[in-house]
């Protein structure tokens, strides 16, 4: 399958990827990026039946189309007790997080040392982290290198955890600043990603825009 436009002008904002060895793999990752999820599907599918990828892919896919509750299982599947701290791990640990399930995030970060998802709970927790360790060590870092996906990444994680803090610190004036900090992020993450043809980000901060929306009766004049 050859890749169309724009997929091809991703590459400049993703520099990490600029030394992977499996173009297939690089297609399906563009591909995600801008949701484009059932040619995704396909051509993970078209490599499993060749023996050539396991059921990450489709578990990846699951999820990245909301349906986390079965992203998560297919990735249980998959894992079973072995090796978590790998790019599976990863995923299912974001996969967790995406559809809300602290439980399941916190296992799956600690279990895949996944610093991402760790920090974004630290973040939910009233804990920002110091230096290189909270999220916004890890943006500045991002921005450093010039990975506009893996900054775009982050931010959402950022902002979804400063949203949902809300429900987990209480309504005092300083989580309302935080949340009110959050939503800003995600609309600012929702124009940057869609003008950048990062869709699936696009789609995700609006979504969390609205799943964690203040009911009318608490919000402050």
């Amino acid at each position: 399958m050859r890749l169309s436009q724009p997929s091809l002008e991703l590459l400049i904002d993703v520099p990490r990827f600029e030394t992977l060895t499996d173009p297939p793999g690089l297609e399906f990752e563009l591909l995600v990026q801008e949701d484009r999820l059932d040619e995704a599907e396909a051509l993970a599918k078209d490599r499993l039946r060749r023996d050539e990828w396991n059921e990450g892919y489709l578990c990846r896919v699951h999820c990245e189309r909301g349906r986390t509750d079965e992203g998560t299982r297919c990735f249980r599947q998959l894992l079973g007790t072995g090796l978590r701290a790998n790019r599976w791990g990863r995923a299912a640990a974001r996969c967790a997080w995406d559809g809300h399930d602290l439980d399941e995030a916190r296992h799956a970060a600690y279990s895949a040392h996944d610093p991402r998802v760790m920090a974004a709970l630290d973040t939910l927790n009233g804990y920002s982290g110091e230096g290189d360790e909270g999220l916004p060590g890890m943006l500045a870092a991002a921005r450093s290198q010039h990975d506009v996906l893996e900054e775009l990444q982050l931010q959402l994680l950022l902002g979804s955890a400063e949203m949902r803090a809300w429900s987990t610190l209480g309504h005092a004036p300083a989580v309302k600043a935080k949340l009110d900090r959050g939503r800003r992020r995600l609309q600012s993450l929702v124009a940057e990603a869609s003008k950048r043809g990062f869709l699936l980000l696009a789609r995700k901060a609006a979504l969390e825009l609205k799943r964690n929306s203040i009911p009318p009766a608490t919000r402050t004049h």
